[in-house]
């Protein structure tokens, strides 16, 4: 009787150590403590509520970071911006202008004084957060950017007594999911640009209802191109130490071409016109849609988005345990 009631009292210990440590792996993975995080997505007037597990041990200030923005509707009404190798959204609202001055009135110096380590935002109130150019490292996390990964982008940074941008070791409010082989793309092998969150949920499909993975990849795949094989983009720079005596000539070609193009499947460049369709051809005969046209191409000077065929945007960002 002793043997069965020690033996009862054993698996009874086991059974409490095991919810207590992790809710018998329910909420603990990759040696991380698990939050949910349902990104609800408006595609072209048919929402899409995406799942994600959020690593809250691994990213804890990116993670306190995103859901202060969250909190106070930051990414509410936000464009989908990119959906060129990753899903992007939290840099411009539903009529693409730039999401700076919400950021500012969520994350500013009332804020930030009120946190107990203030070392994690700069002056500019951009976050330090777990990217590798910090000295973070994800190793033993088993934690990459491979296909699925809910990351902050890193952003500039602003120098020091200078009026220029550099030093990619802080982010702001743009939000990415990676959707490429880590192995074969130079886009997610540093992952230094980055700091990771999470991963999009892969088992979640119920009855006719697919993954939140497949169906979030299948909204990339959709929304690159239109059905005659036409791309749209947007075009814009931040001027760093390297560039910054050239901006006036880009500055003229943005204002003559402006900053929305499309690049069609002959790979010819088509700017808008007055009417707004894309018929404005660019052309490198010319002085200034020659240095368009090497901007965009080079990547040294420009940040070229290429955007859904049809509107995307967010609709909600919420958490729960």
């Amino acid at each position: 009787m002793k043997k069965f009631l020690s033996g009862l009292l054993a698996a009874f210990t086991a059974v409490s150590v095991c919810a207590l440590a992790s809710g018998c792996d329910d909420n603990i993975e990759n040696g991380s403590k698990i939050e949910k995080c349902t990104v609800t997505f408006d595609v072209d007037g048919t929402e899409e509520a995406i799942d994600f597990k959020l690593y809250m041990n691994i990213a804890p200030n990116t993670i306190a970071h995103f859901k202060r923005l969250a909190g106070n509707n930051y990414y509410d009404n936000s464009q989908v911006s990119n959906v060129n190798k990753s899903i992007e959204f939290g840099a411009f609202d539903k009529d693409w202008n730039s999401l700076d001055e919400k950021y500012a009135s969520i994350i500013n110096a009332n804020y930030v004084n009120s946190l107990s380590d203030k070392d994690i935002y700069t002056k500019k109130f951009t976050i330090n957060g777990e990217f590798e150019d910090n000295g973070y490292k994800y190793e033993g996390t088993k934690l990459d950017l491979r296909e699925g990964a809910l990351v902050l982008k890193r952003g500039l940074k602003a120098v020091e007594g200078e009026d220029y941008l550099e030093a990619y070791d802080t982010g702001k409010g743009v939000m990415a999911v990676t959707f490429t082989d880590i192995d074969a793309d130079d886009y997610v092998k540093d992952a230094s640009k980055f700091a990771i969150l999470g991963k999009v949920v892969q088992d979640d499909a119920s009855g006719d209802v697919k993954s939140s993975y497949t169906r979030l990849k299948k909204i990339l795949q959709d929304y690159k191109k239109n059905d005659a094989g036409e791309e749209f983009y947007y075009f814009s720079y931040e001027p760093d130490v390297a560039d910054k005596d050239e901006t006036v000539d880009l500055d003229k070609a943005i204002e003559k071409y402006g900053r929305e193009y499309k690049k069609e499947s002959d790979g010819d460049y088509y700017a808008k016109d007055a009417n707004g369709g894309y018929t404005v051809k660019i052309t490198s005969e010319d002085e200034l849609g020659k240095i368009y046209i090497d901007a965009v191409t080079a990547g040294k000077k420009a940040y070229v988005s290429l955007r859904p065929v049809k509107t995307i945007t967010i609709k909600s960002v919420t958490f729960s345990k």
